[in-house]
């Protein structure tokens, strides 16, 4: 779950909490997410600091450790970012096109 915080402030574009937990594909519950972001601050893998244009905000930013986190853990990352696109447009082909599922080519 942790990992999936990270892909979504590291590829995602998300910077707030609303937007961590409604434009993530993963439906991370409220309560989980929030304590995913305050296991990851500890660890120093993210950071928070107030929002100037809105009082009751937080800006989620990631730290120079999770920016520099192995190559070999955010390749299942990438992996997954890439084969859910795939199979999105696959599924939306084969719905528009009524045909049988298109079978996905993992490179």
């Amino acid at each position: 779950m942790s990992l999936i915080v990270i892909r979504d402030l590291m590829f995602g574009n998300r910077r707030h909490f609303r937007e961590l937990l409604t434009r993530s594909e993963e439906r991370i519950a409220s309560n989980i997410l929030a304590d995913r972001l305050t296991r990851l601050e500890k660890a120093g893998l993210v950071s928070r600091r107030d929002d100037p244009s809105h009082k009751q905000k937080v800006i989620y930013s990631l730290t120079e450790a999770s920016i520099a986190l192995p190559k070999s853990t955010m390749r299942p990352v990438h992996w997954s970012i890439t084969t859910r696109t795939q199979w999105v447009r696959s599924t939306a082909d084969s719905h528009r096109n009524k045909s049988t599922l298109h079978r996905l080519s993992f490179a």
